[in-house]
């Protein structure tokens, strides 16, 4: 992928001016896709999707890295936004969950998902509501929880102790909702094995439109909810295989819930080629008592070939089966194949 690398000469600041070296670096990418879906109803589409970063990155003659990353996306938004400073002491770091940024914790996680492209079928789980996607995430605000994800997280990444050990805690504070997490990641040789857990809060409010499909629809309850992923990732001669499993208990109000997301992932590279492979199953007991559905499941494969330095043309297929949120024990499928081109600058 090709950067722009530029060198920043001096900072001017009212009537005083210091200068410092840094290194920006400005990187971007598009890609145009063609989805054909046989569900209830929607059929096909073309997508587009524009997205370009800027990273500031700057190191002082005592060994100190300090970094920033800001990004947009095709619609304008803020697509990125961290920043973290390191050294002998180890990394701290804040990135925001609103723009998608992972905290230090969230980026241990080992989550199988080896397909190159399966965004036709992701999209679909947004009509499970306030039921559990079967991912993960260190934010109470998390898909699980039923809440949006947002606000900043604060992290912390210990220094290296042993090598290919990596152990990191991370902490949320937002107006009404908190959370704490922590969690390590081991590599030894090809296999790498994570582990992390979560707890945190969201306090009760009252009905807003903002909260319509959300955790208590009409007014959101007080929800506890604790949480904990493990996985495994082996790399042999061009195959990967990977496991994760996802737990989560809730509590709204006294009325606990819990759900349970397995995944399993593989991927083969050959020359400019890579297949892969993914098998998902999640569920849900939910806080009515109802036994333990499938929220839901999919198998997807996929392809990803590299055209040229930054080019890749990208084809998956996802059959799937996603709990009807109207009626709980139906399950709608959906049959998805998207065909897609990528170009990374």
């Amino acid at each position: 992928m090709r950067k722009i690398l530029l060198a920043s000469t001096a900072l001017v600041a009212l009537t005083s001016v210091s200068a410092m070296a840094a290194d920006i670096t400005i990187s971007g990418g598009f890609e145009l896709g063609y989805n054909s879906e046989q569900d209830q109803s929607d059929g096909t589409a073309l997508t587009s999707e524009t997205d370009w970063n800027v990273n500031f990155t700057n190191t002082t003659d005592s060994g100190i890295t300090t970094k920033l990353s800001y990004g947009f996306d095709e619609s304008g938004g803020v697509d990125d936004q961290n920043y973290s400073i390191s050294g002998p002491f180890g990394t701290i770091a804040v990135a925001n969950g609103a723009d998608g940024d992972d905290s230090a914790v969230d980026a241990l996680d080992i989550e199988a998902d080896l397909v190159a492209e399966n965004t036709t079928f992701v999209s679909h789980t947004a009509t499970l509501g306030p039921d559990y996607d079967g991912s993960w995430g260190t934010r109470v605000g998390s898909s699980a929880a039923g809440v949006n994800a947002s606000g900043d997280s604060l992290s912390y990444t210990l220094p290296s102790v042993v090598d290919g050990l990596t152990i990191a805690v991370s902490h949320q504070n937002e107006t009404s909702l908190e959370s704490t997490s922590y969690g390590a990641k081991y590599s030894m040789g090809p296999v790498t094995v994570a582990a992390a857990k979560m707890k945190g809060f969201v306090d009760a409010k009252a009905a807003t439109a903002a909260t319509a499909g959300k955790v208590g629809n009409a007014a959101q309850s007080d929800v506890d909810m604790e949480g904990s992923h493990m996985g495994v990732s082996i790399n042999v001669g061009g195959i990967v295989a990977e496991y994760a499993i996802n737990k989560y208990e809730m509590d709204v109000a006294g009325t606990e819930s819990e759900g349970e997301g397995k995944r399993i992932g593989l991927s083969y590279a050959v020359g400019d080629i890579t297949l892969g492979y993914e098998v998902v199953d999640a569920k849900w007991d939910n806080a009515a008592g109802t036994a333990q559905l499938d929220t839901y499941g999919y198998s997807a494969v996929g392809a990803a070939y590299s055209v040229a330095e930054g080019i890749t043309a990208k084809i998956a297929v996802t059959e799937a089966e996603i709990q009807n949120n109207t009626t709980e024990t139906d399950m709608d499928d959906y049959n998805t194949t998207r065909v897609s081109v990528s170009v990374a600058f």
